[in-house]
């Protein structure tokens, strides 16, 4: 091998180990540049084995699993997110004004999304049990006190309470078979959910209308929504008015996917996880943007290599809270704070 060749090996190398070892060394960073003016704190403790979604990269496309895996009670005291124990995924909530240690809420085997209720005595949670992944709700105040809501063979996920805690609102897979025994998701690779309403009071089920990962005004007359765009196969979020059936998108893009809509409490502002895309010492990640309630105003406000998902709102909207894998080179995900004023 000559010298020459030898060269381009060395450069190679040297290239590949900066571009590693500035992006391990980027991640172990709580804030990068773009939030200088946020100050990040992390909430969880360095013992919790916080559980984010699953996120695959595929030949410069990155595909996400949409649901929150965070939740705020409505005065902003409770914050419950999903925690990896003794071989099970179960919620625990933690007291934000006392600042202990997170208490497990739940004991089950293997929870997939979960929404706590506003006043934060309750947790509606799915729960993958016999290949089925149904909604079940616990009293938090009582382990023992749990109710099955649904019972059907359709994957549901994506659960949100209404600000009154009277209705939960939720997303069901429907799989749809073909003549010749493909699904509907085999055939476009896009998998068809329906937005449903579940009464707490009433036990009425409601179905509504096309998308997942809902978010609802605290008047109940707005509701947005994740579809999947089936010629681009990005996410986009969308406007639902309820009382006159009138929809609309307020996000999308032709180079980038946006999901996981959470309103703010007066309705005005809207946090959401969308794509960036890979840009010099940057890799292909997720990151929080905010947009306003019409969809315009789309700004992003994570800059962090690792990715960052599941934006909540504080009550004051003063900061949010969200899952980021910064803070560490494992690309382990946390439970953050920012401050946004």
């Amino acid at each position: 091998m000559n010298k020459q060749i030898l060269k381009v090996y060395f450069l190679l190398f040297f290239i590949t180990v900066c571009m590693f070892g500035c992006v391990s060394k980027m991640y172990k960073e709580h804030n990068v540049s773009g939030e200088d003016e946020y100050i990040v704190t992390k909430i969880n403790e360095n013992t919790e084995l916080v559980i984010g979604p699953s996120i695959i990269e595929k030949k410069y496309k990155i595909y996400w699993y949409t649901t929150p895996f965070i939740d705020i009670s409505n005065d902003g005291k409770y914050l419950a997110y999903l925690v990896r124990k003794n071989a099970s995924n179960n919620v625990f909530v933690k007291d934000l004004e006392t600042n202990i240690k997170a208490i497990q809420k739940t004991f089950e085997k293997n929870i997939v999304d979960f929404a706590l209720s506003p006043d934060g005595k309750s947790i509606a949670f799915s729960n993958l049990a016999s290949n089925r992944e149904n909604i079940f709700l616990i009293n938090t105040q009582k382990a023992n006190d749990i109710k099955q809501l649904t019972y059907n063979d359709d994957k549901e996920m994506g659960i949100n309470f209404s600000y009154d805690g009277s209705e939960i609102y939720y997303a069901r897979r429907k799989t749809e078979t073909l003549s010749d025994g493909k699904t509907i998701a085999d055939e476009i690779g896009i998998k068809r959910y329906q937005i449903w309403s579940y009464n707490l009071k009433s036990n009425n089920q409601v179905k509504l209308y096309q998308g997942f990962t809902p978010s609802i005004t605290l008047d109940k007359k707005i509701l947005l929504v994740t579809r999947t765009n089936l010629k681009t196969h990005k996410g986009e979020i969308w406007s639902i008015n309820l009382e006159t059936g009138k929809e609309r998108v307020l996000v999308r893009s032709l180079t980038k996917g946006f999901s996981t809509p959470v309103i703010s409490p007066d309705g005005k502002k809207v946090l959401c996880v969308g794509s960036t895309l890979k840009h010099k010492r940057t890799p292909l990640n997720l990151n929080i943007y905010l947009f306003n309630i019409n969809g315009s105003g789309l700004q992003q406000l994570t800059y962090h290599p690792g990715s960052d998902v599941s934006p909540c709102w504080s009550p004051d909207m003063k900061s949010i809270y969200f899952l980021s894998q910064r803070g560490n080179i494992k690309k382990l995900f946390n439970v953050w704070k920012m401050n946004l004023e």
